[in-house]
């Protein structure tokens, strides 16, 4: 996949970067992709080729900007701290307007053509359901997304299909944790929770030592089913 990088006027004043993957097929459905508390990393960036190789126009946006523009870290230890540090300073009501703008920016290629949807991981997998809550996208998708039950009072707001994807061995997002928000959407037919009983936070990246390959497969499969449901592409 052809990746290049863009520039994104915020709406509040400056400006950040975002990944972009080219789909091969020349137009299709778009998706905001969120990163880890890692930065668009090379995972990330594969992720986003991913998703175009399926037929997604998918940009990565840099949510750290405001912090720290530009930051890339690997899995190892110091890099995991850091992250955690990042996302202890991120402010993620600021990191939502900017979702506006990244939403804006994606609507305006001229490869992303139809619906738009969003996906993200860890930190990204809470602020993809945030996005979904207050602004307007067609579907949302969160993995292990950090965060995520203390915006349930904004449930209400989010009118499109929504697949939530959780581990069973989860420090930062518990059972019980994963149960509430389970609860919560129990009644919406549009609505989906996994919680992978055997899985470790960031299960889906191939370069943590948590990646479950198994498990990371059947979370993208129902990813597909629900964006191809969703926003296509036919």
């Amino acid at each position: 996949m052809a990746g290049r990088a863009i520039t994104i006027k915020a709406t509040e004043g400056g400006e950040y970067a975002a990944y972009v993957s080219v789909l091969a097929s020349g137009r299709g459905p778009g998706l905001l992709v969120f990163q880890e508390a890692f930065g668009v990393n090379a995972h990330m960036r594969s992720v986003a080729d991913r998703f175009a190789a399926d037929g997604y126009m998918a940009i990565a946006p840099d949510v750290f900007w405001r912090i720290k523009p530009g930051i890339e870290l690997d899995y190892g230890e110091a890099a995991i701290a850091k992250g955690l540090e990042l996302m202890m300073q991120f402010d993620p009501d600021q990191g939502i307007v900017d979702a506006g703008a990244t939403l804006a920016a994606l609507r305006a290629l001229q490869e992303c053509q139809g619906k738009v949807g969003v996906v993200g991981f860890c930190l990204g997998g809470g602020l993809a359901y945030l996005t979904a809550a207050r602004h307007d996208v067609d579907v949302a998708i969160g993995y292990y997304g950090v965060g995520t039950e203390t915006h349930l009072d904004e449930a209400d707001a989010i009118r499109c299909p929504l697949l939530l994807h959780f581990s069973g061995e989860d420090r930062f997002v518990t059972a019980e944790t994963v149960a509430q928000i389970d609860d919560r959407f129990a009644a919406r037919s549009d609505a989906a929770v996994y919680l992978y009983a055997d899985a470790q936070h960031g299960f889906n990246s191939n370069d943590r030592a948590a990646y479950n390959p198994e498990v990371a497969a059947t979370a993208y499969a129902r990813t597909l089913g629900t964006l191809r449901g969703a926003i296509g592409p036919a």
